[in-house]
């Protein structure tokens, strides 16, 4: 899937009738509007390389910026591929390259084919094709990929092909000129799209998740590949009982990365809207990361990214990475109505240090990558055709955070009903609710995950909420009941 995005501005502001602290815009105009963000890879502490699809060419364009909005460079690509016939590029990664600037991987369509080419970037970002590989004869049987960047010669590529996504599904591994190393098509098992695609944590090979849709009741497994791609561990059932016991719905959508230094393995998906077997009550799709053992048999570690009654889900892409100090930083969608994301920061065993959300300022803001720079700040693109920054002292600083247009705390669903829901990662904290009189009408000790406040008493109306700790102003905005 190609995302189509470009990069603005960051700006979410509360308006409220009690001072609040000043937020700044930060002007990251870094792109034009008829620009989409493709893919991002940092380049030093605040300068990064991001890659675009032009849409009125159907060409790649390459592109250096600097955090602060600075565009330093941009390249399209027209005569790499136009002259060989090819009428679209799309979907494309980057990675780093000891050579040169940086590789690229890329699709590429001529007719009804559909082909996976690897390039080098010179640091004039001109992209030189290495090889290509053909993915598929018709373009229509292709189902987004996943991919892993093995090493500095070889990656690996998994995808559904056929009349229906459920026909086929397919694993290649390929060498950075295009040769296919390894080739291995699952026709006797069918994989649905919970799957899991990673190097394992020992570097002997991939994971591969799915199940077999004939099989009933549905059971999920985990295979271990070896760098063959054939079959070297079989691991059943690796979702039972997770996050609830006796709960068998898969983690949906997942997303995997590596830790760089422990080789630990984090997944990030969200739980979808069914019955809990046991209790009965809907379970909400709720964003979830694990870490899993390098086997991917048992889960080590998990907690809710965001545990609310309101659907929400991780990024769309890439929703996971790693700074510098080994800490982890995820993106997610705060609700289903694409309200705006948050940024949560972990430590390597998902002990939540912090939290910061970006509201959605009258628009959609769906997350869909996240990146974290070398300096310990973190990109992040959304659908709204824009990329955000978010430096390293807004996890920590409340005025850093309101300077960059980002919360340390959020009410939702607002507008809202009998229930007035606050989200945020401060400690020792409480809520209070104020009405626009200046009266207290409630207050309650900030909990875990959430806090939950019973509105039904409360007349129709804006009511001003404040999160504060130590005497100290946290957070504070604006908050209707329907």
């Amino acid at each position: 899937m190609m995302f189509k995005k470009c990069v603005t501005i960051i700006v979410a502001v509360l308006f409220c009738a009690i001072t609040m602290h000043a937020q700044e815009q930060l002007n990251l105009n870094l792109v034009g509007e008829t620009r989409s963000y493709l893919a991002m890879l940092p380049l030093g502490d605040d300068e990064f390389l991001v890659s675009y699809a032009v849409q009125e060419e159907n060409q790649i364009a390459l592109g250096r910026m600097k955090t602060d909005g600075t565009e330093l460079s941009y390249v399209v690509q027209s005569q790499v591929f136009a002259e060989q016939g090819y009428t679209n590029i799309e979907q494309t990664i980057l990675f780093e390259e000891k050579e040169n600037l940086a590789g690229i991987i890329y699709h590429k369509v001529r007719g009804d084919s559909l082909w996976i080419a690897v390039g080098d970037i010179s640091d004039d970002l001109v992209i030189t094709e290495k090889g290509s590989v053909l993915l598929s004869d018709n373009r229509r049987n292709f189902i987004e990929p996943e991919y892993v960047i093995e090493d500095e010669q070889t990656f690996a590529v998994s995808y559904f092909t056929g009349e229906t996504m459920n026909n086929q599904f397919r694993i290649m591994r390929i060498n950075k000129r295009g040769d296919v190393l390894a080739d291995r098509i699952f026709t006797s098992r069918i994989f649905d799209l919970d799957r899991l695609f990673a190097l394992n944590a020992d570097s002997t090979g991939y994971l591969i998740g799915g199940g077999d849709i004939n099989e009933q009741p549905l059971r999920h497994r985990c295979y271990n590949l070896d760098f063959n791609l054939d079959t070297i561990m079989l691991h059943e059932e690796i979702f039972g009982g997770f996050p609830y016991q006796g709960w068998h719905i898969p983690l949906l959508f997942p997303y995997i990365a590596k830790h760089p230094n422990s080789g630990k393995l984090y997944v990030v998906g969200f739980s979808g809207g069914w019955q809990d077997v046991n209790t009965g009550h809907a379970i909400n799709q709720d964003a979830i990361i694990a870490e899993f053992d390098s086997n991917m048999s048992h889960i080590e570690h998990w907690d809710y990214a965001m545990n609310t009654n309101s659907p929400d889900q991780r990024a769309y892409w890439k929703s996971i990475d790693f700074l510098p100090d080994g800490s982890v930083v995820m993106c997610a969608l705060i609700n289903q109505n694409h309200e705006g994301f948050y940024v949560a920061h972990f430590d390597e065993n998902l002990n939540k240090l912090s939290e910061v959300y970006c509201h959605d300022n009258g628009e959609s803001i769906s997350p869909v990558e996240i990146c974290a720079m070398p300096n310990g700040s973190c990109l992040v693109s959304a659908l709204s055709q824009r990329l955000y920054h978010i430096p390293a002292d807004s996890f920590w600083n409340i005025d850093e955070a309101h300077a960059h247009g980002l919360s340390l705390a959020i009410a939702y669903p607002n507008p809202g009903g009998n229930e007035m829901h606050i989200r945020t990662a401060a400690e020792n904290a409480a809520v209070e609710v104020y009405d626009m009189n200046g009266r207290l009408v409630a207050q309650q000790p900030v909990t875990e995950t959430e806090t939950v406040l019973d509105a039904t008493d409360w007349a129709a109306g804006t009511y001003v909420w404040k999160v504060v700790s130590d005497k100290a102003e946290i957070e504070m905005g604006k908050w209707v009941k329907e």
